[in-house]
C-alpha cells in the first residue's frame, strides 16, 4: 500500500489529523484513494472517518463508490486498525446506502480485512453482508429479510445476471428473504451456498401465459467451483399459492412441490450432466431421472415414473395438452409406472406398466376397463414387447368384450404378434393384421385386416338406438389405412346383413373421433331379404329381396347430409312377394300418401297382397330429399306396382320433402304404437 503526507498545522503537538493512505488493496480486492480524518482520544485510540473513492470488490459485486465510514471509537495500532461501532454509506450501481451499522478490522501487516454492515436497509428490507479477506483468499455472507422482489431483481440485474436467470419481459412482485455465503481467492469464485425464502411471490410474463400469484416456498442452491467446472445441488419447494405455466395450472397449496437436481460438467468443455433429478407433486406423481447434454443437445436422458395414479395425472400434466383432441375430457382411474429412456440422435424408448386402468370418454364415445400389462415402445431397431389386457370397453354404443394385445414395437412403429380377438356384442372382430408407424407426428399411420364373425343385429339395432332389426352381420375388412386424420379402405369392404350383401367401396372417414366426424362412401346393395329385415318392424311385413345403390354418401357427426339411394326389387328375383296390409300403409305415409284408405275400403278383407315390384329413390342435398319410385303415373310415382288380384298399387305423390319430416315419417311407420309426430 501507499501512505500519504502527514502533516500538522503547527509546531505544536496536535489530537487531530488527515491522513491520505492512497491505494490500499489485497488479493480478491482494492481501495482507491483512501482517506482518514483520525482525532485521538487516547495515545492509540480515537474517533475517524475513513473516505474511499472506489472500493473494488469480487465478481459480480464489482465496485462501491463514495465510501464513507465513521467510526466513533477506532484503534489504530502498529499492527492494525479497528472499529468496532460505526456507520457507512456508498453507492452502489445507482441504489445509495445511509447510514448503516458497521465495524471492520484491517491488519496492516497481512492486509486481512474483515467487515460486517449491519441494519443495512436494502430493497425495501434490512439486511447484513460480512466478509472476511486474507492471504488471497475471501468469505462473504449476506442476509436479508421481507426483500422486495422486483427492487432485489433489479440489484441482480445490475450485477449482469439478468439474462441468466430471468427473461426481461417478466414483472414481479412480492418479498423474500435470503441467506447467502460466498468463498473465493482473488476474482475466482471457489463455493456458493444461497438460499431464498418466497412470500407471496406474484409474477407474469407481457402475454399473461406465464403467471403466479402468492407463491410462498424455499429455494436453496450449493455450488463449488472445481478444475473441472461448477458442481452444484439445488433444491425447491413451493407449498403456497399458484401458477400457470400455458397450458399447465399448479396450485402450490393443494398438491406442493418438490424438486431436487444435481449438476456437474461432462468430459468435455461445454459438456454438462445432470447425475440425478427429482420431482414430486403430492398427491400426483414422484418423477427421478438424470441427463447429458453438450453444445450440440441432449446426447442422454432418462426419467421414472413411479406408481402414477392416472386421474391426477390425467387432470394435472395430461388433459392440459389434450385439450381439443379425443383425449381431451376423460374420467379415469388406476396406476401406471412408466420408464422412459432417450440417446442421442433421436433414438428413445418407453416402457410402462398398467395396473387396473380405467379411461371414459365424457363425450360417450370410446371407453376402456381393466387394462393391465406391460407397455414398450422402441424408435430403434431393439423390439420391445407389449403384452396388455383389458376387461372391456366400448366405441359409441357398441359394448367390446375382455381382450389380449400381444405386439411387437422397433423402429418407433408396432406390429401385431398374434391376431387380436376383439368381442362385439355376441360377435367377435378378427385383426389379422395392425402395423402403427411414427405415431405422434406428420406422417403418423396405420393399417389394418381382418373380418367380423356373425354379430345379431337385434342387439346391434338396441345398441345404436335403431328400429329391432331381424338376423346377423358379418364381414371382411380388406386393407384399411389412416394418415393425416383420415381413415380409407383399400379396396371393397364387404358386410353380410339380411341374407343379403353390401358392399361398401370409396369408404373415406375424416377425424374419427373428433368434435365432428366426417364419412364418404359408395354402397351397393345386393338381395336383402325384406321377410328377415322387416320381421320385427312395426312397419309391417314383406316378402321378396331388395336391391340398390347409395352413392356419394356423406354423413357429418354421423348424420347424413348427402347422397344418392336407389332401391328396388331386382331382376329375376325368384323369391315370393307379398305384402302386408300394414306394411302398405307405412310405404303410402312414406311417399306422402293418405293413411287408412286400405282398411276403409273392400280390400281392408286381406290381409296382404301380391305384388310385382317396388322400389323408392331420394337423392339428398341441403336437408331436402328429392323422391321417385319405379316410374311416373299420374302425376306421382309407383312405390310399389301391384300384381295378381286384389291388385294394389302404392303410389307417391310428394316429390320434395325435408329429410327431419322423412326421418319422422319413417320413425312413426317403424315405431309399435306411431307415437312418433311430425
Amino acid at each position: 500500500m501507499s501512505l500519504g503526507v502527514f502533516f500538522v498545522s503547527d509546531v505544536r503537538p496536535v489530537d487531530k489529523y488527515t491522513l491520505h493512505l492512497g491505494d490500499l488493496g489485497g488479493s480478491g480486492w482494492r481501495a482507491e484513494q483512501v482517506a482518514l480524518d483520525f482525532q485521538f482520544q487516547t495515545a492509540n485510540r480515537g474517533s475517524a472517518q475513513l473516505h474511499i473513492a472506489r472500493l473494488l470488490l469480487p465478481s459480480p459485486f464489482k465496485r462501491l463508490q463514495q465510501v464513507v465510514i465513521h467510526c466513533e471509537y477506532i484503534e489504530l495500532l502498529s499492527s492494525h486498525l479497528r472499529c468496532a461501532e460505526g456507520t457507512v454509506n456508498f453507492t452502489y450501481e445507482g441504489f445509495f446506502v445511509r447510514s448503516s451499522l458497521f465495524s471492520f478490522s484491517y491488519h496492516l501487516e497481512t492486509q486481512a480485512l474483515s467487515f460486517e454492515l449491519k441494519s443495512l436497509g436494502l430493497v425495501g428490507g434490512s439486511g447484513t453482508i460480512a466478509g472476511h479477506f486474507e492471504d488471497a483468499r475471501w468469505q462473504l455472507s449476506i442476509s436479508g429479510k421481507s426483500l422486495k422482489l422486483a427492487s432485489f431483481l433489479e440489484l441482480i440485474a445490475s450485477l449482469g445476471l439478468q439474462s441468466a436467470i430471468w427473461p426481461s419481459e417478466f414483472s414481479f412482485q412480492g418479498v423474500l428473504g435470503i441467506e447467502a455465503k460466498l468463498a473465493g481467492q482473488g476474482q475466482f469464485l471457489r463455493t456458493v451456498c444461497l438460499g431464498l425464502q418466497l412470500d407471496g411471490i406474484g409474477f407474469s410474463d407481457t402475454s399473461a401465459l406465464q403467471v403466479g400469484e402468492a407463491v410462498a416456498g424455499k429455494l436453496q442452491l450449493k455450488g463449488q467451483n472445481t478444475h473441472k467446472g461448477w458442481e452444484m445441488t439445488g433444491e425447491m419447494k413451493l407449498n403456497g399459492g399458484e401458477a400457470y405455466f400455458h397450458p399447465l395450472y399448479f396450485a402450490f397449496s393443494e398438491t406442493p412441490f418438490h424438486a431436487q437436481l444435481e449438476l456437474e460438467p461432462g468430459k468435455a468443455k461445454g459438456d454438462w450432466k445432470i447425475p440425478h433429478f427429482s420431482l414430486k407433486q403430492t398427491g400426483v406423481m414422484a418423477l427421478t431421472g438424470a441427463l447429458q447434454w453438450t453444445r450440440q443437445g441432449i446426447t442422454e436422458a432418462q426419467a421414472q415414473l413411479a406408481q402414477a395414479r392416472v386421474p391426477a395425472l390425467y387432470r394435472h400434466w395430461l388433459k392440459p395438452f389434450l385439450a381439443g383432441t379425443a383425449l381431451g375430457n376423460l374420467t379415469s382411474g388406476g396406476k401406471v409406472t412408466l420408464a422412459w429412456r432417450y440417446r442421442s440422435p433421436g433414438q428413445w424408448e418407453l416402457k410402462g406398466f398398467f395396473d387396473e386402468v380405467d379411461i371414459a370418454d365424457q363425450q360417450g364415445r370410446f371407453s376402456l376397463a381393466g387394462l393391465g400389462g406391460q407397455f414398450g415402445w422402441s424408435t430403434h431397431a431393439t423390439p420391445l414387447m407389449m403384452d396388455l389386457s383389458w376387461q372391456g370397453g366400448r366405441i359409441y354404443a357398441l359394448n367390446l368384450g375382455a381382450a389380449h394385445f400381444l405386439a411387437e414395437s422397433k423402429n418407433n412403429g408396432l406390429g401385431l404378434r398374434q391376431p387380436l380377438r376383439l368381442p362385439v356384442l355376441d360377435g367377435q372382430l378378427l385383426i389379422n393384421d395392425f402395423v402403427l408407424k411414427d405415431p405422434g407426428t406428420s406422417v403418423a399411420h396405420w393399417g389394418l385386416e381382418g373380418a367380423l364373425s356373425p354379430l345379431s343385429m337385434e342387439r346391434l339395432s338396441q345398441a345404436l338406438g335403431w328400429p329391432a332389426l331381424a338376423g346377423k352381420l358379418s364381414g371382411v375388412i380388406p386393407r384399411v389405412r389412416y394418415r393425416e386424420g383420415v381413415v380409407e379402405v383399400g379396396g371393397a369392404l364387404l358386410v353380410r346383413l339380411f341374407d343379403g350383401t353390401l358392399v361398401i367401396q370409396n369408404l373415406r372417414l375424416e377425424d374419427p373421433l373428433g368434435i365432428i366426424p366426417r364419412l364418404e362412401a359408395d354402397i351397393d346393395i345386393n338381395r336383402l331379404d325384406l321377410e328377415t329385415m322387416t320381421r320385427t318392424f312395426a312397419f309391417g311385413k314383406i316378402e321378396g329381396q331388395l336391391s340398390g345403390e347409395i352413392r356419394k354418401l356423406r354423413l357429418v357427426d354421423w348424420q347424413p347430409v348427402q347422397f344418392d339411394a336407389k332401391l328396388a326389387t331386382p331382376e329375376g328375383d325368384p323369391s315370393r312377394h307379398r305384402i302386408s296390409q300394414q306394411a302398405v300403409e307405412s310405404l303410402s305415409r312414406l311417399g306422402g300418401g293418405a293413411s287408412g284408405l286400405v282398411s276403409r275400403s273392400f280390400l281392408g278383407l286381406f290381409n296382404d297382397f301380391s305384388y310385382d315390384k317396388m322400389g323408392l329413390s331420394c337423392r339428398l342435398r341441403r336437408q331436402v330429399c328429392k323422391m321417385g319410385g319405379l316410374g311416373s303415373i299420374n302425376g306421382g310415382y309407383y312405390i310399389v306396382r301391384g300384381s295378381g288380384f286384389p291388385r294394389i298399387d302404392i303410389i307417391g305423390y310428394t316429390r320434395r320433402v325435408d329429410w327431419p319430416v322423412f326421418i319422422k315419417r319413417l320413425k312413426r311407420v317403424t315405431s309399435v304404437d306411431g307415437s312418433v309426430r311430425e
